[in-house]
């Protein structure tokens, strides 16, 4: 299912540098490293007990991996921050780069949509399958019966972000919405919709467009949007998940590179509804069919085979 991504990450080059790091006994920084034997989990550790909540589902997700699929012995290297570090496994890198190798992101596993408490990830955490059927229960009202506005949830780490917010107090009420997860930022606090917790992500269920923008990398979220019985906007990225070379603008989501352009793709998008339930369609056919649990373990599998 995932042949290509994972061709690009075994060739000879990249073998090499994985077998170098896995021959390394040091582990950097805010990483952590399992170790698989007669398909099992050997051993686990991490550097940094500040990243608890992704070292959990890590583990979680390759025992899960093994009830399913034969591994090889090996060791994983992952890196637990946000940035992509060179012969690890990371949840995002940047398009095609060498040496860094790609692990489905931990919330597949430990995701806490439901309560949208960042650190309260031991109450009502959700797996995929049960992300997927949580929001496909939920989020029942018909596109053109949403709210016509546009909808981003999240802080100011990134340019486009910043700009969006500046963008929406500008112009308040209009087709644009937001919510600015503070975080220990107090510019632009004023915009009316800010504050120091996280929302309920069932808001997005109310709005016909919602925006993706990285943060400090690749944001976890978009798997989450494409989901939704809505059109994401999605702000071109350097960066890469192991899925995302799947996806095409324009038929599982609108490309944007400035907020300068959100005006005109609204009005694009409200002029053509066809366009949009056909994105909207395709979304629900790639999960259905490609993004699903399975798959993904098997995706892991493969690669951790090929790679040893």
């Amino acid at each position: 299912m995932f042949e290509d991504i994972i061709n690009k990450q075994t060739t000879p080059e990249n073998i090499r540098i994985y077998k170098q790091e896995c021959n390394n006994n040091h582990l950097a920084s805010d990483c952590m490293k399992i170790v698989i034997k007669d398909n099992k989990i050997l051993e686990s550790l991490s550097t940094n007990s500040t990243w608890k909540q992704r070292y959990i589902g890590y583990n979680r997700m390759i025992e899960n991996c093994l009830k399913e699929n034969k591994i090889k012995d090996c060791t994983i290297k992952i890196a637990l921050g946000d940035q992509p570090k060179k012969g690890y496994f990371n949840f995002c890198r940047k398009t095609n780069e060498t040496g860094y190798f790609l692990i489905p992101n931990f919330k597949f596993v430990i995701d806490n949509i439901v309560n949208t408490q960042y650190n309260d990830y031991k109450n009502n955490s959700l797996q995929w399958n049960d992300i997927t059927k949580y929001i496909y229960s939920n989020d029942t009202t018909k596109f053109q019966d949403k709210m016509r506005k546009m909808m981003f949830v999240g802080g100011i780490q990134h340019t486009q972000r910043q700009k969006y917010f500046e963008l929406l107090y500008n112009n308040p009420n209009t087709i644009y919405d937001g919510y600015l997860w503070i975080q220990g930022h107090h510019k632009l606090a004023n915009i009316g919709k800010s504050g120091k917790d996280f929302i309920h992500f069932k808001t997005y269920f109310n709005y016909k467009y919602t925006i993706y923008i990285d943060g400090s990398s690749n944001s976890d979220r978009f798997r989450l949007l494409l989901l939704l019985n809505s059109v994401p906007f999605y702000c071109k990225s350097p960066y890469e998940e192991f899925y995302t070379y799947l996806l095409k603008p324009n038929v599982n989501y609108i490309q944007f590179s400035d907020v300068s352009e959100l005006s005109n793709i609204f009005t694009r998008c409200e002029q053509d509804s066809d366009l949009c339930n056909e994105i909207i369609n395709n979304n629900k056919l790639f999960i259905e069919n490609t993004l699903t649990t399975a798959n993904i373990y098997r995706y892991i599998a493969d690669l951790l085979n090929k790679l040893n």
